[in-house]
């Protein structure tokens, strides 16, 4: 598995990522399609693992946006 490819819970997006939004906002986000979906490990109750590759790119994506509104 490639470096980008890499497993993420929350708690890794919050520590590592600096994500910004709390668990609940997230899965709103989730559910309207505007942030990358997580899948689950096991069961229905298992726990919400991101791919780093897609958490990078939304930041990215959402930080090129903010330069862009900015006129930088």
């Amino acid at each position: 598995m490639a470096d980008d490819d890499r497993v993420l819970t929350f708690k890794d997006l919050k520590e590592k990522k600096g994500w910004p939004y709390t668990a609940v906002h997230t899965q709103r986000l989730v559910k309207q399609g505007l942030v990358p979906r997580p899948f689950k490990t096991g069961d229905a109750g298992g726990l919400n693992l991101w791919l780093e590759s897609d958490i990078d790119a939304y930041l990215a994506g959402r930080a090129k946006q903010a330069r862009g509104s900015s006129g930088a």
